[in-house]
């Protein structure tokens, strides 16, 4: 393949790539307010859709990083920073689109940091909560008697 061919390949894995970042961010976005309303299982739901466009994300890196080391074999060149003064065509168009991929992965990334802080608070708040029922379980388990506690009476009145 020409040069040209592999950057457009790679610029095309670029944008699939991209859509699948826009896809997750709404979805990290969604988290945000299934954290918010402690509605675990849309939640869930979310997190299994987010897992599934990691995948595709994975196997579209997979396939950008061939492409991009048979590129670096027919240009003898190391980065990518280094096509960009040989004038190939498509060369802009690939940088740009990976402007973009860097930028909204900071903005997950963000989002990400914030839904995990949300959810370490709730976590700490619902182990109070259960320390708190446990002490009063122990508590009241100490006030009531129990069946064996109650010694049988021996002594009866024969007094009638």
């Amino acid at each position: 393949m020409q040069p040209e061919e592999y950057i457009k390949r790679m610029t095309e894995l670029s944008q699939k790539k991209y859509a699948l970042l826009k896809e997750m961010l709404l979805f990290t976005k969604s988290q945000t307010a299934a954290i918010a309303d402690e509605n675990m299982k849309n939640l869930e739901r979310l997190i299994q859709n987010k897992q599934e466009r990691i995948e595709g994300i994975d196997k579209l890196d997979d396939e950008f990083k061939s492409c991009f080391m048979q590129l670096k074999q027919a240009l003898n060149v190391d980065k990518l920073d280094e096509i960009k003064d040989m004038k190939i065509s498509g060369v802009k168009e690939l940088q740009d689109v990976i402007g973009q991929i860097t930028e909204i992965l900071k903005e997950i990334s963000e989002i990400e940091k914030k839904n995990s802080d949300e959810i370490k608070k709730k976590m700490a708040a619902t182990a109070v909560e259960i320390k708190k029922i446990n002490q009063s379980k122990t508590i009241n388990s100490a006030y009531k008697s129990s069946p064996q506690s109650m010694v049988p009476s021996y002594f009866i009145d024969k007094k009638r």
